[in-house]
């Protein structure tokens, strides 16, 4: 399979398939992405175009807004210790493991209990698992 950041050529299943941005850009006579383009189907193969997305700014959940999370469930005392002691120790990339990990329904709405705080959905992990998930 040879890669490229605009197409990629997959022999095995004899397909082509291009970004969305690079397939607008083949469509302008005379760009580099034409000739491009020209030599691909020149190769005969299935041309497909993908879609890439990207995650928004929003969408990542910063040490902030995990903090936030953390603040609003069931025990958070806890939980923000552990945050905490991740957060001064290890890299952005092990805390958001652990994150994911502890707080697995994160990305969901939110199961509420009568005092308006978010019912952390795993019984507590086990060391080992957490442990592995920041490796």
């Amino acid at each position: 399979m040879k890669k490229n950041a605009n197409y990629e050529i997959n022999f095995a299943t004899n397909t082509i398939t291009v970004t969305k941005k690079f397939h607008e850009a083949a469509s302008i006579i005379g760009t580099p992405e034409f000739t491009i383009m020209k030599e691909l189907r020149a190769l005969n193969m299935t041309i497909t175009e993908r879609i890439i997305k990207r995650t928004s700014r929003e969408d990542r959940w910063t040490f902030t807004r995990m903090a936030a999370y953390i603040r609003n469930v069931d025990d958070a005392d806890r939980y923000m210790a552990d945050f905490n002691a991740l957060r001064d120790a290890v890299s952005y990339m092990k805390v958001w493991a652990w994150f994911k990990v502890t707080f697995p329904n994160y990305a969901k709405t939110p199961e509420m209990d009568e005092n308006h705080r978010i019912v952390v959905t795993p019984l507590d992990c086990d060391k080992e698992t957490v442990l592995q998930a920041i490796a």
